[in-house]
C-alpha cells in the first residue's frame, strides 16, 4: 500500500483519495443508499472517495477541529460490502488524520457501533466530547440522541 501524496493512498485494487465535486455528489447518493445523514455535507468536510476499477465503492469524511477530530460518513457500497473495504477506509481515514495532528478521533453512529469497537474505538458519552467537536451538525440534531458516541486516541 503507497501513500501517493497527502490525501491519496493506493493499494493493488483500492484507490482512497480526498473526493472531486462529481465524487461528492456519488457520494450523497452513497450514503442515502446507506441510510446515513447528508444534511450537512458541507464544503468543510474533507470527503474522501473509495475507489474500485475507478468506480465510486465507499466513502468517508473527516471534520477537524484541533487536534480533535470527527470521523464520519463512511460508508461502503453493496457491491463492497464483506470484503473488508469499510476497515481499509477506516484504518487510512486515522492515518490521514494522524498526519493532520489528529491525537482524538470521535465518531457518532445508529448502526457500526460493534464494528468500529473492534478497530480500537471506545464509547464516552456527550460531556466527555470536547467543544469543538460539539459544534458539528452531527451533535445538533443530524444524529438521534440515542447513537452511539465513541472515540480513539492515537
Amino acid at each position: 500500500m503507497a501513500l501517493t501524496n497527502k490525501n491519496t493512498i493506493q493499494n493493488n485494487t483500492l484507490l482512497l483519495r480526498e473526493a472531486s465535486a462529481s465524487e461528492r455528489q456519488e457520494i450523497a447518493a452513497l450514503l442515502i443508499a446507506n441510510k446515513l445523514p447528508v444534511d450537512d455535507l458541507a464544503e468543510g468536510i474533507k470527503l474522501y472517495a473509495l475507489l474500485y476499477r475507478g468506480k465510486l465503492a465507499g466513502s468517508a469524511g473527516l471534520e477537524l477541529y484541533g487536534n480533535k477530530a470527527l470521523l464520519r460518513s463512511v460508508s461502503v457500497a453493496d457491491s463492497g460490502k464483506g470484503r473488508g473495504w469499510g476497515k481499509f477506509i477506516s484504518h487510512e481515514i486515522e492515518k490521514l488524520a494522524q498526519q493532520e495532528g489528529i491525537d482524538e478521533l470521535y465518531l457518532v453512529t445508529t448502526t457500526a457501533e460493534s464494528f468500529f469497537r473492534k478497530l480500537g474505538y471506545s464509547n464516552v458519552v456527550r460531556a466527555e466530547v470536547p467543544e469543538a467537536v460539539l459544534v458539528s451538525g452531527q451533535f445538533n440534531g443530524i444524529c438521534p440522541a440515542s447513537a452511539a458516541i465513541m472515540v480513539k486516541q492515537f
